[in-house]
C-alpha cells in the first residue's frame, strides 16, 4: 500500500517533466536615465518638475512599472516616450481614460459619463441599451495610414462629428466603412436607429497639429 509520500511521488512522475531553473541566471536590466530633459518642462509648474524627476530617479529601470490599473500598464520607457514626444500608445491613452474615471468617483458629476476600453471587442461588449440611454456621445478613435483621428456620434442630435487634426476632407472617406462595420458589430443597440445614415460633418474649427506626428496627442 502506497503512503501518502509515496503516492505524491508518483503524481509527480506521472506529470510533466520538471524543468530545471538556473538560479544564477540575471535579469536583464535596461537601465534609465535618472533625469529626462524633455520639451515640456518649462511649460509646467515647479512642483509638477520636481515630482517627474522624483519618479525618474525612483524608476531606473525602462521594465519598472509606473502606473497600473486593471488590465492598463504603464512602463519607465513608456514614460520617456510621451514626455520626449516621441511616441503615444494604446497605453498612454488607456491610463489617461482610467484617470478620468477615478476622478469621476472622487467628484460625481465633474465630468460626462463615457464609455473606454482599449480593445474594440471590449468596446462594442460593453455598448448596450443601458448604457447607451446614460451617455450622450459616441467616442470612436480611428487610426488609417499611420494617422489618429477621433469619430464622434451624437445620441441625441443623430449625427457624426470627425475630429481631424491635419483638417483633411480626404479623411473623411474612410469614415461610412468605420460606422458601418460598428453598427454591425452593435446592431442589436441600434435596432431603432441606424447610425449609418446619420450625416457626417467635419470639424473645420478644432485645433491643427503643427507636425507630423501629434495626431494621437489631438484625440
Amino acid at each position: 500500500m502506497a503512503t501518502a509520500k509515496g503516492r505524491e511521488h508518483e503524481e509527480i512522475k506521472a506529470g510533466h517533466d520538471v524543468i530545471e531553473v538556473n538560479e544564477e541566471i540575471k535579469i536583464e536590466t535596461r537601465p534609465a536615465p535618472p533625469k529626462v530633459d524633455y520639451p515640456g518642462r518649462s511649460m509646467i509648474s515647479e512642483e509638477m518638475s520636481i515630482f517627474i524627476d522624483k519618479c525618474s530617479e525612483k524608476f531606473n529601470d525602462k521594465g519598472n512599472t509606473v502606473f497600473s490599473s486593471g488590465n492598463v500598464i504603464i512602463y519607465r520607457s513608456q514614460i520617456d516616450e510621451l514626455i520626449t514626444d516621441q511616441y503615444l500608445d494604446n497605453n498612454h491613452v488607456d491610463a489617461f481614460a482610467r484617470t478620468l474615471a477615478e476622478k469621476n468617483k472622487i467628484s460625481p458629476g465633474l465630468y460626462k459619463p463615457f464609455i473606454f476600453v482599449s480593445s474594440f471587442q471590449w468596446f462594442v461588449n460593453h455598448i448596450n441599451k443601458d448604457s447607451i440611454r446614460t451617455v450622450d456621445l459616441l467616442l470612436i478613435p480611428v487610426i488609417h495610414n499611420d494617422h489618429w483621428t477621433l469619430l464622434v456620434g451624437n445620441l441625441i442630435k443623430k449625427c457624426w462629428a470627425f475630429y481631424d487634426s491635419l483638417h483633411k476632407a480626404t479623411h473623411v472617406a474612410i469614415l461610412p466603412e468605420v460606422i458601418k462595420h460598428f453598427y454591425e458589430e452593435t446592431q442589436r443597440v441600434f435596432v431603432d436607429n441606424d447610425i449609418r445614415q446619420w450625416p457626417i460633418s467635419l470639424v473645420v474649427d478644432a485645433l491643427t497639429q503643427k507636425n507630423s506626428f501629434d495626431c494621437g496627442m489631438f484625440v
